[in-house]
């Protein structure tokens, strides 16, 4: 599988529609599974890689209730979505509202997945991280 790379800013129209790079089409594909991720951004997903991730689930305990409350809101926030024949994607209401979209909008590749976030929160997160770039490198890979 490719992976998904680069930042991209566009606008969600009034309709709650969002453009997809073409760059990043081509790997998503028609569809994708659209649903809550972390820092308050969506997470969209191939078909193919939200498979693998729902199955990678069976292997977590339902015992625990910290597992419980992670899979119930990643899961039942999530939503197909299709891309349109002008690129698009259809962000649900209730996932506009938990990600803050209101009207720019920075759509991130992530690897296996794109993030799509309020330009404004993205933009704050960067500059933070950013700050700390050398220092979580060398966290993740000593």
């Amino acid at each position: 599988m490719k992976t998904f790379v680069g930042s991209y800013f566009f606008n969600v129209d009034s309709k709650g529609r969002l453009f997809i790079p073409a760059s990043m089409r081509g790997t998503l594909g028609g569809e994708g599974v659209l649903t809550r991720g972390l820092e308050r951004c969506l997470f969209l997903f191939p078909i193919e890689e939200w498979e693998k991730i729902v199955s990678s689930f069976n292997s977590l305990s339902f015992a625990k209730k910290e597992v419980r409350a992670f899979l119930r809101l990643l899961l039942a926030g999530a939503s197909l979505v299709s891309v349109d024949g002008q690129g698009r994607i259809q962000i649900p209401s209730f996932l506009r509202e938990y990600a803050k979209l209101e009207k720019e909008v920075a759509v991130i590749g992530v690897g296996n997945r794109i993030e799509i976030w309020a330009k404004d929160r993205w933009t704050v997160y960067e500059k933070d991280m950013l700050l700390k770039f050398e220092e979580v490198a060398e966290e993740i890979f000593t």
